[in-house]
């Protein structure tokens, strides 16, 4: 068939050889046999010169051909002294390994009429049959779950199908992150030592017709692809992990794959071997809260010792950093029971309210108390996170710090004594050691519940999770709402740019609104355009803790406050001209912009009141408690 093929070329028959080609190459070949092989390929280079001259130019063979020439055809990258990930020019089927991974739609896996160029591949060179006898169950299975599939005469002895697409051969929301990971234990489980990856997932892009778009989405899979395997080396480094290959057809997919294995592996040999000390523990927290921060590892590593212990933990940092969310996955891992979790908000009740909560009160112990049993009763065997500690008085702190010690407790307004095993976390925003010198937080308190203390880093000094918590967001939301959105390269780029000062809170709502946008809009890329349409509000990045201090600070001094004078020029008014005088020096012809009162003359209202604060203090701050 080729010497008939190349007659008809050098008798200037281009179009009749070029029919024959297509039809040689549509034929399916056992590319294990060299004679074979040598075949494939001399009928690919002879399409691409019979193309050439039937004005096929933009043939993507010719156009692989000739990016052939710019790229070498196979890339690796290494990860650790370990492991590395190779990108292959080439058929998978060519390549003999342990096994394929490859994906198949969620409905109608392998039925031959679908357009899933790698399902439609492997019932060609297994048969329909032969794969069928195989499957025990329906052919529609979770997105996300994967069958193998034997096939001994292939240069690997068996496949993974990852049920990647829809009925529309869109990528299932999660499912890559599902599924890849899963076939990787799978593989290491069985002891594999090779797997060849196909280009999971790029059905759905060939299928656009828009090149922008298409160039995105593709981009889009190939990072989350990558994202997903570096990591999952990152997590199990030091175990067998197979050989990991991606094997490609065409090269403009090997080259998108090529810059999303960049973005991924750029990981320093000293990171890499710092993720290798980690316990197992500690990787499952990371994993949990969704931080590559080596910083962030690096205080759950210091953590990490307590965690299954019966110790208090105390866990500061800014609102809205994920201080509950950390809080509810160290009682998981604990031991205690799973259900046995729960919590207190500080900032929201007063004392009696607060009190009556934690230890229960009996009828009458203040206005229309109920008779009942407090969340440590409730709680029993298991942990209680007391959020915002710094907000609580000086009584309720004394009767945390008395169970703390003794494990026993008083209801409310009742003198007998109960005993329960309860473990407290606590978590706060504010400036402990300022509240401490302002008489607002007792050291003992303090000293008993730091020695194991993290503070979580702000979103702002860890922009490398921007990514990893977007997409997790994103993909709850498409679970929960419905819908299939997704992000561009660029978008990630865009929210790393902002500054989050409300951190994790703050990116939640946002993303929430971007999907919300989307859906509105029938639209399933969050691109760039669209974040014109769904503006940030920019939030200051200040240490809130400031102002959280303050609030406890006032809250201390209303509650004291019975003269008959108004507290705003009575206290508030002296303390600040005082500030604004004595220690920041500004000047007094400014004073009425920025506090409200007059500082021009001898007695003006800004001076009187300055005077007056040596009396307040003397007054309010040494006498009034």
């Amino acid at each position: 068939m080729i010497e008939k093929i190349k007659k008809l070329i050098t008798e200037n028959k281009w179009h009749e050889a070029l029919n024959i080609i297509e039809k040689e190459i549509a034929k399916t070949s056992d590319l294990k046999n060299i004679e074979e092989e040598k075949k494939y390929s001399q009928l690919l280079h002879l399409r691409v010169a019979a193309k050439h001259f039937c004005g096929g130019n933009d043939d993507p063979i010719i156009l692989d051909s000739i990016r052939l020439h710019k790229y070498p055809s196979v890339f690796e990258f290494e990860i650790g002294k370990e492991n590395s990930i190779k990108l292959i020019y080439k058929n998978a089927f060519q390549i003999d390994c342990d096994a394929y991974v490859s994906n198949i739609p969620i409905n109608y896996c392998f039925d031959s009429a679908l357009d899933s160029s790698s399902a439609n591949e492997f019932i060609k060179r297994v048969s329909r049959e032969k794969i069928m006898s195989q499957l025990s169950d329906s052919a529609t299975i979770e997105a996300g779950s994967f069958l193998l599939i034997n096939h001994p005469k292939l240069s690997a002895p068996r496949s993974y199908h990852i049920a990647l697409y829809d009925d529309k051969m869109k990528v299932c929301p999660g499912a890559l992150g599902i599924g890849i990971p899963a076939v990787l234990k799978d593989a290491m489980k069985k002891k594999y030592k090779t797997l060849v990856f196909f280009a999971l997932g790029f059905d759905e892009p060939h299928n656009i017709n828009d090149p922008d778009e298409k160039e995105s989405r593709s981009d889009s899979i190939a990072n989350e692809i990558a994202e997903i395997v570096v990591r999952f080396i990152y997590n199990h480094y030091g175990s067998n992990i197979p050989q990991i290959s991606f094997a490609f057809v065409k090269v403009e997919t090997m080259i998108t794959f090529k810059r999303a294995f960049d973005n991924w592996t750029m990981k320093k040999q000293q990171e890499i071997e710092y993720l290798a000390t980690l316990s197992e523990t500690v990787k499952e927290i990371a994993e949990y809260v969704n931080t590559a921060s080596t910083n962030y590892i690096s205080l759950i590593k210091k953590l990490s010792y307590c965690i299954k212990t019966d110790q208090s933990i105390l866990i500061t940092g800014e609102t809205g950093v994920g201080k509950t969310f950390l809080a509810r996955k160290i009682h998981e891992l604990s031991g205690r029971p799973i259900n046995n979790f729960m919590e207190i908000n500080f900032s929201a009740l007063n004392d009696d309210l607060l009190e009556s909560e934690i230890f229960g009160c009996v009828r009458g112990a203040y206005t229309n108390a109920p008779d009942r049993w407090g969340k440590i009763k409730e709680v029993e065997g298991g942990t209680l996170f007391l959020d915002e500690i710094g907000y609580a008085s000086i009584r309720i702190q004394r009767k945390l710090l008395k169970f703390i010690e003794e494990k026993k407790y008083q209801r409310l307004g009742e003198n007998k004594t109960y005993e329960a095993d309860v473990r407290f976390i606590f978590g706060t925003n504010i400036n402990i050691s300022s509240a401490i010198q302002d008489g607002r937080f007792q050291y003992d308190l303090y000293e008993r519940i730091s020695t194991n203390e993290i503070q979580i880093p702000p979103l702002r000094t860890r922009k490398e999770d921007i990514t990893l918590l977007s997409k997790e967001m994103l993909r709850k939301l498409n679970r929960k709402n419905g819908g299939e959105v997704t992000f561009s390269k660029e978008a990630f780029e865009i929210l790393k740019t902002y500054n989050w000062g409300g951190n994790l809170r703050q990116l939640s709502k946002y993303i929430t609104n971007l999907h919300t946008y989307c859906i509105h809009h029938n639209m399933t890329l969050i691109s760039k355009k669209i974040f014109n349409e769904v503006p940030l509000k920019e939030m200051d990045c200040i240490d809130n803790s400031v102002y959280a201090s303050l609030e406890v600070a006032l809250k201390e001094i209303i509650s004291n406050w019975d003269d008959k004078q108004d507290i705003l020029n009575g206290l508030l008014g002296p303390l600040m001209a005082k500030i604004y005088l004595d220690d920041l020096k500004l000047p007094k012809n400014n004073a009425k912009k920025l506090l409200g009162f007059d500082g021009t003359g001898k007695r003006s209202k800004l001076q009187q009141l300055k005077e007056f604060y040596s009396e307040i203090k003397k007054k309010f701050f040494q006498g009034k408690k």
